[in-house]
């Protein structure tokens, strides 16, 4: 018999974890991606006759939320405590930041482009 390894113990999740993990891609790399949008779109707001692609760049960064806070979510999981609490913050920070760019899209939708800045 081989020696025990310290390898990650298994878990209830399997090979799920990584898919959930956003694996290959990882989590950091699905905030980019809304990140990445959602700045655009605030670029876009100073430039005329953008507000098309300023309401599409914030609607396709709030459909790419709950991948990367699902893929957030399995990596917290496996946090320390002490990392927790600032994993927990983080979430905190990012639900904010979802609802603001939740409250641009629908005032976006509604025609009122100029509320709907950030």
């Amino acid at each position: 018999m081989d020696p025990p390894t310290l390898d990650t113990p298994p878990t209830a999740l399997g090979g799920m974890r990584d898919l959930l993990r956003g694996r290959p891609l990882g989590h950091p790399a699905l905030v980019r991606v809304l990140i990445g949008c959602w700045l655009s779109a605030q670029v876009l707001d100073f430039v005329p006759g953008t507000r098309h692609a300023s309401t599409t760049l914030t609607a396709v960064g709030l459909a790419g939320v709950v991948p990367a806070a699902v893929a957030g979510w399995v990596d917290w999981a496996d946090l320390p405590p002490e990392q927790a609490r600032v994993g927990l913050l983080h979430a905190a920070s990012n639900a904010a930041a979802v609802a603001c760019c939740t409250a641009s899209l629908a005032a976006r939708l509604r025609c009122r482009s100029a509320r709907g800045q950030v």
